[in-house]
């Protein structure tokens, strides 16, 4: 009696799970055009762009043509990103800050300028969290097969 009922909350979970994927397509892309804000021509200059909006893409044409049932597949997916991403970090290195300050200008603040020194990094640890609903998929997942087996 209970197994049908915590199958069935799995079940729940699960598709919960992979609607959590829409969390990386959408972050990518928006990282990508975000850094576009700064103008258009940084789709050609700022390599991350590309990056940014060809990840989204392609884990956008996966979410919808894939039921991500298979544990071994989503487990492949989720360390095909982070090495996709490490491999950005790597060849492309950390973005530069979108805006230079001068030294002999008067500033915008120091809460200003810090956070934009900052920007780069955040979007390093954004690139790396962006993972995590994968990762979540591929657990759950695994579950979900042992409680259906």
């Amino acid at each position: 009696m209970n197994k049908p009922k915590s199958s069935k909350i799995l079940q729940y979970r699960f598709e919960d799970t992979v609607a959590m994927i829409k969390a990386t397509i959408v972050g990518n892309l928006l990282m990508g055009l975000i850094i576009l804000l700064a103008g258009f021509k940084n789709f050609t200059e700022v390599p991350q762009t590309q990056y940014c909006l060809a990840t989204g893409l392609l884990v956008w044409i996966i979410f919808h043509n894939y039921r991500w049932k298979n544990t071994e597949r989503n487990a492949l997916f989720a360390v095909l990103y982070l090495m996709g991403a490490g491999a950005e970090l790597y060849y492309l290195g950390i973005p530069n800050s979108p805006l230079a300050f001068r030294e002999d200008t008067i500033g915008k603040g120091f809460l200003f300028e810090i956070s934009v020194h900052l920007l780069p990094y955040l979007y390093v640890s954004l690139r790396i969290l962006l993972v995590i609903p994968l990762i979540s998929v591929t657990l759950v997942s695994r579950k979900l097969g042992k409680v259906q087996d």
